[in-house]
């Protein structure tokens, strides 16, 4: 091999090692602005939070554009709820729930309840160390003619968003904590190991935003 080919060669495999090097990560470490949780999301998906207090903290991953996906894009949420503090919902204040039971079963019955379809029973799983409840909901939601995404039409020409959520309702002193991924019937599996990272990684590390550290 002379010089030259030699010289084309490291540079080549220099090329491939700076590539390689540089690869974006699929996943990045996140720690909630109050500390009291960390958890594993999908990278370069955007942060948005939303604090009410100790009462009730929402923090929600928004993924890239996905016209099967109501509002153009899949998500995550991370919720904070104290045990029976009520809490505000758009211009509503709502009702607080007593116990992480207590939720499972008023959002099935408030949220779903007719034409809900049970695609995971709900059961329990282990989550950071906690007896954790998930559930994975589909029902239709109607929307109005002219929403663009995630949508779909009868042949009476109804429109309606045919949801499929998943839920992981995870106990801990004080309240609890909620994880949900509001997806659609045509693009849930596109991000349900996404979902199933943020779960499996998910670690309480307070009870609660302002809570003792554990």
């Amino acid at each position: 091999m002379n010089t030259k080919t030699l010289l084309s060669v490291l540079l080549i495999s220099a090329s491939v090692l700076s590539l390689s090097s540089c690869k974006t990560p699929k996943y990045f470490h996140y720690t909630s602005e109050a500390r009291d949780f960390s958890v594993e999301v999908p990278y370069a998906w955007r942060v948005f939070y939303e604090g009410q207090g100790s009462n009730y903290v929402n923090t929600t991953f928004l993924g890239p554009f996905d016209a099967d996906f109501f509002r153009g894009a899949p998500s995550f949420s991370v919720r904070w709820h104290a045990a029976g503090a009520p809490f505000a919902h758009g211009f509503a204040m709502e009702q607080g729930y007593a116990s992480a039971d207590e939720y499972a079963e008023r959002t099935l019955n408030e949220l779903y309840h007719e034409n809900s379809l049970m695609e995971q029973n709900l059961h329990h799983i282990k989550v950071s160390g906690k007896e954790a409840l998930h559930f994975v909901v589909s029902a239709p939601m109607s929307v109005p003619v002219d929403t663009r995404y995630g949508a779909s039409r009868d042949e009476e020409g109804n429109t309606a968003v045919l949801r499929q959520h998943a839920y992981v309702v995870v106990p801990a002193e004080g309240g609890f904590y909620v994880l949900i991924y509001p997806g659609t019937r045509t693009g849930f599996s596109r991000y349900e190991d996404r979902f199933n990272k943020l779960v499996n990684s998910f670690r309480i590390l307070k009870d609660g935003p302002t809570g003792a550290k554990l």
